[in-house]
């Protein structure tokens, strides 16, 4: 077995060290985006809990089951707009004030043959701070409504089977 040393074209000037810092740059980023991917992820797994308790216990809702749930299906819809793109529209669609679409430039950043100017690392910073506003969000809306939700939901005598 032998290695071989891949060097820069010294036709071109080559900054190492700022591509090194890209590098980090793009790690720290990507290691963000897992972040809110897990927890966009919970934003999903609560959609399809309260989707599926819907149509286990239709008519079975006591009055305070139906009058937290109400409001559930309110933020969940407010939630999933903001975060995720809207599935029942066809075609192209990108508004410029979802989540998804703000992140939709990273790529064409990180993907350049050359060190990150200021600007670049300034909407860096930008995504990376709607990255921290949305988890944070998340988090409060899984420890405060969802949690009052499930709390809700435990108190019910719910039937499954009849």
């Amino acid at each position: 077995m032998s290695s071989i040393e891949v060097k820069a074209d010294p036709r071109k000037s080559y900054d190492m060290g700022g591509m090194l810092a890209k590098q980090k740059t793009a790690d720290e980023l990507l290691a963000k985006m897992e972040a809110l991917n897990s927890s966009l992820s919970l934003i999903r797994d609560c959609r399809e809990g309260f989707d599926l308790l819907g149509k286990l216990i239709n008519e079975q809702q006591s009055e305070n089951l139906k009058s937290t749930a109400e409001p559930m299906e309110a933020r969940l819809k407010e939630l999933e707009k903001e975060f995720f793109r809207d599935e029942s529209i066809q075609g192209i669609y990108s508004p410029s004030d979802a989540l998804y679409v703000k992140f939709s430039g990273a790529n064409s950043i990180l993907d350049s043959s050359s060190p990150l100017t200021a600007n670049q690392l300034d909407k860096l910073a930008i995504l990376e701070g709607l990255a921290d506003d949305a988890i944070k969000q998340v988090a409060d809306f899984m420890e405060g409504e969802w949690a009052a939700y499930r709390e809700a939901v435990g108190q019910e005598d719910i039937l499954l089977l009849k």
